[in-house]
């Protein structure tokens, strides 16, 4: 019977184990073929615009830089085709989430932190100050006083550091879904402004359909960014003007 119950206890540990182990892999593996989607995604848009370099499209925060960038790429050539006011001012979309999203980061990381310190510290301040209580122990009672201190302060500063990062994180989504409304417009997206605002409900659904609709204009992407600009006078048999010189770099790494 013994054995009966120790084979059973073993069962269900390995059970529960191997479940565990499922549960953490699953959002793992989603992160993983999410982020190989969108390196692969900026691939593509990084070859037909022609700027930027691809290695960023598979590294953390630059691959938000070459975002905003195929986004900035794409609505400063509408402006030198003319299709937008002249007056318009360079799309900085790229500096935008940079600069956001590494802000958003370090103060989300300092809130976390600050917020485990205050928990554990709370609960030990408590637990130590009440069984200080019982024996009236003058050293337990000073040290509960510490621990509650460090829970004061630390839940200062997750609060402040938490209302930055909401900050921050409200900024990068507005600047997120700005680049994703640009790209998926450019690439005929059936309802581009539904898409783009799942970058805030839905994240891995907008890197799927960009992914799609990226792969299926692959081959005309570069037409996409740079459509070929045609000449009235050809039109009446003039001939065409010289080729104006090449423009300057205007996206400079």
């Amino acid at each position: 019977m013994i054995d009966l119950i120790d084979t059973l206890i073993d069962s269900l540990t390995g059970t529960a184990e191997a479940l565990v182990t499922v549960l953490t892999s699953i959002p793992l593996l989603l992160a993983s073929v999410l982020y190989v989607l969108t390196g692969l995604t900026l691939t593509f848009l990084c070859r037909a615009a022609r700027k930027g370099s691809v290695w960023m499209a598979w590294v953390p925060f630059a691959n938000l830089y070459l975002l905003g960038l195929m986004a900035d790429i794409y609505t400063d050539d509408r402006v030198l085709r003319g299709e937008i006011d002249p007056r318009y001012a360079p799309s900085t979309l790229r500096r935008k989430m940079l600069s956001f999203s590494i802000v958003q980061s370090v103060f989300g990381s300092i809130a976390g932190v600050a917020v485990l310190i205050s928990l554990f510290s709370g609960f030990a301040g408590l637990l130590t100050g009440f069984f200080g209580g019982l024996f009236d122990q003058y050293d337990v009672q000073e040290g509960a006083n510490e621990l509650l201190g460090v829970f004061a302060v630390s839940l200062l500063i997750f609060l402040v550091t938490a209302a930055v990062f909401v900050v921050f994180y409200i900024l990068y989504a507005v600047s997120a879904c700005k680049a994703h409304y640009r790209l998926f417009f450019m690439l005929g997206t059936p309802l581009p402004a539904l898409w783009s605002a799942a970058v805030i409900f839905i994240p891995p659904l907008a890197a799927v359909m960009l992914f799609v609709f990226t792969v299926k204009n692959h081959r005309v992407l570069t037409e996409k960014f740079f459509p070929p600009m045609e000449d009235p006078r050809a039109e009446d048999g003039e001939a065409p003007p010289p080729a104006a010189p090449p423009m300057p770099e205007l996206y400079q790494l």
